[in-house]
């Protein structure tokens, strides 16, 4: 009995530690998003029935959705082959930085942006990756953001068929 007590006590712990690295989490059409923080790196890793997928992000960690009034922020492209295109980031801003762009203390935002893109219910992440940008998770993002990822990732896939 002694081993199955530890092994149900090992298992409890890895669960917490595992649900510690979480920092942000959505659900998006039949998909459980959740952004984690891994040894360093964002990564993004996705539930969906059937499938589960794990993406190595570009932004450094922690890595937030962009949410429009507390509500994940998504936008449509069916002619670019995008159900929905979420934008994630990440690259937190030093003390410094934050005066300059006037970011307060309590709020959420990072430098670099990534997108994930959802057709026919597979995820996929796109190459690009923004730099040098202000995303919060407040605030939204200017819809042209949205398509240029969108754009870019069918560009990006028409060039590989």
């Amino acid at each position: 009995m002694k081993p199955v007590v530890i092994a149900l006590l090992l298992f409890l712990s890895a669960c917490v530690f595992a649900e510690d690295k979480v920092t942000d989490h959505a659900v998006l059409y039949y998909n459980e998003l959740s952004l984690l923080d891994e040894n360093g790196s964002c990564v993004l890793h996705s539930i969906a029935p059937g499938k589960t997928t794990r993406f190595v992000l570009g932004p450094e960690p922690p890595c937030y959705f962009v949410r429009y009034k507390g509500k994940l922020e998504y936008f449509t492209y069916p002619r670019l082959d995008a159900d929905f295109v979420v934008i994630m980031f990440g690259t937190p801003f030093s003390d410094e930085d934050k005066k300059v762009w006037e970011i307060r203390d309590n709020d959420i935002c990072g430098k670099s942006a990534q997108a994930l893109i959802i057709k026919n219910n597979v995820v996929q992440v796109t190459e690009k990756i923004s730099k040098g940008g202000l995303s919060c998770t407040y605030g939204g993002h200017d819809e042209k953001d949205y398509w240029l990822f969108a754009h870019d990732h069918y560009e990006a896939n028409v060039d590989k068929d």
